[in-house]
């Protein structure tokens, strides 16, 4: 019988090569195994606490926790849970700190470390808890807003609120069909881009005919709408429904590229839409809708 290490060359030459292949898998196991046991718990961080220099994950839009929060108790944790950045986080909070109150939603646009995306996002959320409605107890005792050399006095003729850093102190009806940008901005809780959302909305539209058409700008709370009155004489600009191209029609906020493409469709066949009445019984529009788009038609 042969002995059981009495190998040939290349029986040899097999066991040297299944040593080799033992020792590097072994080496690798030594080198690079990690140091913490897959069982092993991370040490837990304290979520509350958020710096500028705070390491954030980056989450997904669907992992942010969007939820009603009032602006004068909210912690951060909660405002870096929502998306907002800790930075601009550990900045309201300063804000807040140095005596900041919130009565109205808007009242969080005067912290201008929130970017317009982070209004459109925490806007719709605010609820401002009745303790703190309705009051003006802001402070700056850390930032103080800067002085001015002369207060303006009220005189019996003017027709003007007094302003203090150019915004309205006492509630001011605005027309808001013929007001520009520098007058919206006076209204407080409104800046520059809500102003040009206004101006931009009042063209798409040809004029308001409600202040219920505020609704499609997100940023604008109802309790803005105090400040805005309608003026019965202003000439809203009308679509000449049977002229008008399908570029024209679509650009109205109440017409759908539908909507647009049914009349169209109706002219072609039936001839030009003689009336409202007409109109209706087309069924393009619901009575809701067409109630809204009347007084923008031309016949």
């Amino acid at each position: 019988m042969r002995h059981p290490f009495n190998l040939t060359r290349s029986d040899r030459r097999a066991v040297l090569v299944l040593m080799a292949i033992a020792f590097v898998c072994l080496s690798g196991i030594v080198l690079f195994g990690t140091q913490q046991s897959p069982g092993a718990t991370p040490l837990a961080t304290d979520s509350a606490h958020v710096s500028p220099s705070s390491p954030v994950t980056p989450h997904s839009a669907a992992s942010y926790e969007r939820q009603p929060f009032d602006p004068n108790t909210v912690d951060s944790a909660t405002l870096v849970r929502m998306g907002i950045s800790p930075r601009r986080v550990h900045t309201f909070m300063r804000y807040r700190s140095a005596g900041a109150r919130f009565s109205r939603p808007e009242d969080i646009m005067r912290c201008y470390s929130f970017s317009d995306q982070d209004i459109d996002l925490l806007l719709p959320l605010v609820r401002i808890a009745p303790r703190y409605r309705d009051s003006d107890n802001f402070t700056r005792t850390k930032y103080p807003l800067p002085s001015s050399s002369s207060t303006p006095t009220a005189s019996p003729s003017t027709t003007h609120a007094i302003t203090h850093g150019n915004k309205f102190t006492t509630l001011t009806e605005v027309d808001i069909n013929t007001a520009d940008t520098a007058l919206l901005r006076r209204i407080p809780g409104i800046g520059e881009a809500i102003a040009s959302m206004i101006i931009n909305l009042r063209e798409k539209f040809g004029g308001f005919t409600s202040l219920s058409q505020l609704s499609q700008i997100h940023q604008i709370s109802p309790e803005l709408y105090q400040w805005f009155t309608l003026a019965d004489t202003v000439p809203y600009r009308r679509i000449p429904i049977n002229e008008a191209s399908f570029k024209t029609l679509v650009t109205h906020p109440y017409v759908t590229k539908d909507q647009a493409n049914a009349i169209l469709h109706y002219i072609r066949i039936y001839g030009p839409i003689k009336d409202i009445a007409t109109l209706r019984a087309t069924a393009i529009f619901t009575p809701d809708q067409l109630t809204s788009l009347e007084p923008y038609l031309q016949f």
